[in-house]
């Protein structure tokens, strides 16, 4: 739907964790005990991870998005427009643009001891200002309202991911951090995977 493009945000340089196995062996663990950042708002109460908006003196809207570790940029950015979309519908607009250029995904922020050798936390964030209004009052990449919750209703609120998914997902999203690179969760391995080419030994 949009070009992969993204940003690695390290906070407290969190570089030089050990290499894919390390990795891989903790994707199982991450994949097991939780699942990518349900549709939901970030408030007290639900935790640190969801949605959330502020209305701005102009009419705009500033909404964002925190996904853990198990949820991908592009997801993130799914939910902003999403959302963006359930705001306008309720204030009556038919069409919205966002200010930076929604062709790029969340942030992926990388959270570590300073001049640690390991990531603590990972979240995936993105944050967009709304503006709404007419076809003819809007310039950009112009988002239709009804559209948008019609396209993007299933994908974001059940996103059908499978446990190697979401393997995939954290190491992808790990291995961005260390490297200071994105890394796409199809161009990583899972931990079954490194156990069947011979990388990774289960002894």
């Amino acid at each position: 739907m949009f070009a992969k493009a993204i940003s690695i945000l390290l906070i407290g340089a969190a570089l030089g964790l050990g290499g894919c196995t390390t990795i891989a062996q903790v994707a199982v663990d991450e994949a097991k005990s939780d699942e990518p950042t349900p549709y939901k708002p970030k408030t007290r109460v639900f935790g640190k991870y969801g949605y959330g908006e502020d209305r701005l003196d102009n009419g705009s809207y500033e909404v964002w998005f925190y996904g853990n570790a198990l949820t991908t940029p592009e997801r993130v950015l799914d939910v902003v427009i999403f959302r963006a979309a359930e705001i306008g519908r309720a204030d009556g607009k038919t069409h919205f643009v966002m200010a930076n250029d929604p062709r790029y995904p969340g942030a992926i922020i990388c959270k570590g001891s300073v001049g640690g050798a390991y990531i603590s936390d990972i979240q995936v964030w993105l944050q967009q200002i709304v503006t709404y209004g007419g076809v003819g009052q809007l310039s950009g990449t112009v988002f239709s309202v009804s559209d948008v919750l019609k396209q993007l209703s299933d994908r974001v609120r059940t996103p059908n991911i499978t446990e190697e998914d979401e393997q995939r997902i954290y190491t992808s999203n790990r291995l961005s951090c260390v490297n200071n690179q994105r890394f796409l969760p199809e161009d990583v391995e899972t931990y079954q995977e490194l156990i069947e080419s011979g990388a990774l030994s289960t002894s």
